[in-house]
C-alpha cells in the first residue's frame, strides 16, 4: 500500500495548492530563544514539514514551542530555568500565525511568561515522542519501586500474576484500565509499515504494576503475544498508528523523530503513511528527524534545515533540497554537493565559472 512516494507528494501537493488542505499554522518567529539566530523564522509552506539538523540543533526545542499551541502547558512548564540551566530565555518572545491570527509568549521574568493573543478554540495538537515510549513491563522493571532492593527473580514473579488481570473482564473500562482493540484498517497500516501479518491488536492502559500508568500491547499473528516478547519497533509503530488514526481532521500532528526503532524500509513506509493520513484527515504534519530515509526524494518546500554555525548560532534554512540535507547529516554516501538554480541562463553561467576553477 505504501509504496508510491512520488504519486502520494504529488497528490498533497495538489491538494494544499487548490486550498482543499490548509496549514493551521503559517509561521513561526523566535527572537533571543537560546541559540538560535535573533528573528529566526519558520514557514511551513507545505501540509508535511520535515526539520533536520545535527544532535543539539534545536529541533525537539522548536516542537516543544510547538506543542504550546495545545493549551495544556504553560510556556514556563515546558521552558524553565533552575539552579544550574539559566534556560537562554532572557528576552525571549516567540510568535505564531495561526489560523491568520497572531499569537505571542514572551518571557517575562525567571519562570514567568505572557502571553499576547488568544488560541483557537478548536486547535488539535497531537504530539508523538517515540523516544518515551516504553512498555509496562519493561517501565515495571526500570523505573518502578527504584526506591526498593527487589530482585529481578521478584518482579518477573510479581508481573506474571498481576498480568492475570488484564484479560480479566477484557470489554470492561475501569479506573485501573482502559482498553481498545483495532479497527480492520489500523491493523492494516501497522503490517503494510512493518510488512508484517498481524492479524489483531489490543491497546491496553492499566495501573496493574505498581499502581502507576502503563501501556500494554497485545499483538496476534497467529499466536497471542505482548510488547515485552514483540519487536520495540512494532510496539512504536502501533502507538503512532494508534494515536494517528484518532486525530480529528484539521488538526496539527507534531512526531519527534518517528524513526527510532525502526529500520530503514520500515522508515521509507512510515512516511508514505504520514502522507496517506494528511490526504485523509487534512492535517498538518511536523517532523524532527535525523534520518536520510524519512527525507529521500521529499520537496524542498518540505525540508528546513537547522545549521549549527561556526559562531555557536543555529540558523534556520528553508526549502532545502533533499540531498543537500543529506550532507548537513554527515551521510556517508553524499559526495556531492548540489547548487540550486532559476534556470538554464544561471546553470550555464555556473557550469562555466566550475569548469575554469577546476584543477
Amino acid at each position: 500500500m505504501f509504496d508510491n512516494l512520488e504519486k502520494l507528494i504529488s497528490d498533497v501537493t495538489t491538494m494544499y495548492d487548490k486550498g482543499i488542505i490548509k496549514n493551521r499554522l503559517k509561521q513561526l518567529k523566535i527572537h533571543h530563544f537560546r541559540k538560535f539566530a535573533n528573528d529566526s523564522e519558520l514557514n511551513f509552506t507545505c501540509p508535511l514539514t520535515v526539520i533536520v539538523g545535527k544532535n543539539g540543533s534545536g529541533k525537539t526545542t522548536v516542537m516543544k514551542a510547538i506543542k504550546l499551541l495545545s493549551g495544556k502547558q504553560l510556556p514556563q512548564n515546558e521552558f524553565f530555568e533552575t539552579v544550574i540551566d539559566d534556560g537562554g530565555f532572557e528576552n525571549t518572545d516567540i510568535s505564531y500565525l495561526l489560523d491568520g491570527t497572531v499569537l505571542q509568549y514572551k518571557r517575562l521574568r525567571q519562570n514567568k511568561w505572557g502571553k499576547e493573543g488568544k488560541l483557537p478554540p478548536q486547535i488539535g495538537i497531537e504530539y508523538i515522542q517515540t523516544k518515551t515510549m516504553i512498555g509496562a513491563v519493561d517501565k515495571s522493571f526500570l523505573y518502578d519501586n527504584v526506591e526498593k532492593k527487589i530482585n529481578r527473580i521478584q518482579k518477573v514473579e510479581y508481573i506474571i500474576k498481576q498480568s492475570r488481570k488484564l484479560n480479566q473482564n477484557p470489554k470492561s473500562t475501569s479506573e485501573r484500565k482502559q482498553r481498545r482493540s483495532f479497527s480492520d484498517s489500523s491493523i492494516q497500516s501497522v503490517n503494510d509499515i512493518l510488512q508484517g501479518k498481524i492479524k489483531s491488536i489490543e491497546i491496553v492502559r492499566h495501573k496493574y504494576f505498581s499502581g502507576t500508568w502503563g501501556t500494554s500491547v497485545i499483538f496476534n499473528d497467529g499466536c497471542q503475544y505482548s510488547e515485552y516478547n514483540a519487536g520495540s519497533g512494532e510496539f512504536v509503530v502501533a502507538n503512532m498508528v494508534d494515536k494517528i488514526e484518532r486525530m480529528s481532521s484539521t488538526s496539527i500532528l507534531l512526531l519527534d523523530e518517528p524513526e527510532v526503532s525502526l529500520h530503514p524500509g520500515a522508515q521509507k513506509r512510515l512516511i508514505c503513511y504520514i502522507l496517506e493520513m494528511i490526504k485523509r484527515k487534512k492535517i498538518q504534519v511536523i517532523i524532527t528527524t535525523h534520518s536520510t530515509n524519512i527525507i529521500d526524494r521529499l520537496p524542498k518546500s518540505a525540508i528546513k534545515c537547522f545549521r549549527k554555525m561556526e559562531n555557536g548560532t543555529i540558523a534556520i534554512g528553508e526549502e532545502t533540497f533533499f540531498k543537500n540535507a543529506f550532507l548537513e547529516l554527515e551521510a556517508d554516501f553524499v559526495d556531492k554537493k548540489y547548487i540550486i538554480v532559476e534556470d538554464g541562463m544561471a546553470k550555464n553561467i555556473i557550469d562555466r565559472i566550475l569548469t575554469f576553477s577546476s584543477p
